[in-house]
């Protein structure tokens, strides 16, 4: 018998496969939709369960720690407890939607399928940057009709700003911590995920995206449009990156030139209270944003 879950994650159909069945993350709920079968999935998570035998699976090139290469696969090796260890095993970037495989030591199987803690080995950023997705540090709203994003290192005040958007604009908030982006040559769309960090704020809603603005706390506010270096800097800082693979950063840095040439990206100091959401309001009208 086979278990399939079915998620619709920014436009995207996942399709996890199981022998066992599955105790999914809680930040999955709310991407889950049924009556899928007959639809082609564009991304495919296999899952298996074994007495160790995956240990073949770990062969090739060593990259860097537990990551190695061969000619038609990438294999992450975690460990779980004494020769035995977790592999994760995907194509190489950029050769199609093969199914990436999770292969899961029998001395784990139980533990595994009961905690809900899949999203530790999915890397999902990987999956979605096969079609054109990005994970950015940001706090996401939709705000009439349109997404906007708050990005700042942790403690920045990103979820402050988000809330406040919230509390005096009646913004909706999609997610707390990761927006993911679809790049668009025609224009970004923002969706939240169910990667979040620990706001646990996860819809499954998106929007075109408006503008993303890069916070700083100050004393008074000021705001400021990002162009040129500062721009494609601020934006490439905050993705979410793999400092393992060359591939994947590469194209990480031809989605964020596509990201500055698309979307207004602005700088905001400001203080965390009402006159901030006023100001950057206020500011976005008379820039027309």
């Amino acid at each position: 018998m086979t278990f399939r879950y079915h998620l619709m994650i920014s436009e995207l159909l996942l399709r996890i496969e199981s022998p066992r069945n599955l105790t999914l993350p809680h930040c999955f709920h709310p991407f889950l939709v049924g009556n899928e079968e007959g639809k082609k999935p564009d991304i495919v998570l296999d899952i298996s369960f074994g007495d160790g035998h995956f240990s073949n699976c770990y062969g090739g090139t060593p990259m860097s720690g537990n990551i190695c290469f061969r000619e038609d696969a990438l294999i992450q090796r975690y460990y779980w407890k004494e020769n035995e260890y977790i592999y994760r095993v995907e194509k190489e970037y950029g050769r199609g939607n093969t199914p990436c495989r999770i292969f899961i030591p029998e001395s784990f199987a139980d533990t595994f399928c009961k905690s809900g803690n899949l999203m530790n080995y999915l890397a999902i950023e990987r999956m979605m940057l096969q079609f054109d997705r990005v994970f950015l540090h940001a706090s996401v709203v939709i705000y009439r009709g349109k997404t906007y994003l708050f990005s700042a290192p942790s403690g920045g005040g990103k979820s402050t700003h988000a809330a406040l958007w919230k509390q005096y604009c009646g913004a909706e908030l999609i997610n707390g911590d990761k927006a993911l982006i679809a790049v668009r040559a025609s224009g970004c769309v923002a969706y939240g995920s169910p990667v979040a960090g620990s706001s646990e704020i996860y819809q499954n809603l998106g929007a075109p995206l408006a503008a993303i603005i890069f916070l700083r706390k100050g004393k008074e506010n000021r705001a400021e449009i990002l162009h040129g270096r500062n721009a494609y800097l601020n934006v490439y800082s905050e993705l979410v990156k793999c400092p393992w693979d060359q591939n994947y950063n590469c194209r990480l840095l031809e989605l964020t030139e596509q990201i500055v040439k698309t979307t207004p990206l602005l700088s905001l100091e400001c203080t965390p209270d009402l006159e901030a959401v006023e100001y950057i309001l206020g500011y976005l009208e008379r820039k027309e944003i």
